[in-house]
């Protein structure tokens, strides 16, 4: 994955419907990161609304990212689980 799918995928997740709360499977990401970048009209329209959202929220949105960022770094782990992807939202501040 390149340096940009991997940033427009944090994006998509960040600004999406996605609750931190709970655990949170690699499908419910991948379904969640597909229907907002649809949603925005592509990458492009993510990151339109990810700059809205952070002039308008700046630090929700800055938690959102970490939030986002953390989840898919822990399910890229090889040992990836629910429990430990559910344990990011915590250090994250619950976000969701």
């Amino acid at each position: 994955m390149t340096t940009a799918e991997s940033t427009s995928r944090v994006e998509a997740l960040a600004i999406s419907d996605l609750a931190g709360a709970g655990p949170i499977t690699l499908e419910m990401v991948e379904r969640a990161v597909a229907h907002t970048t649809r949603r925005c009209g592509g990458p492009a329209g993510v990151s339109a609304t990810l700059a809205y959202e952070y002039g308008e929220h700046p630090q929700e949105t800055a938690r959102r990212v970490r939030w986002a960022r953390g989840v898919l770094e822990a399910l890229a782990q090889p040992s990836a689980s629910a429990a430990v992807v559910g344990s990011v939202s915590a250090r994250c501040g619950g976000v969701g």
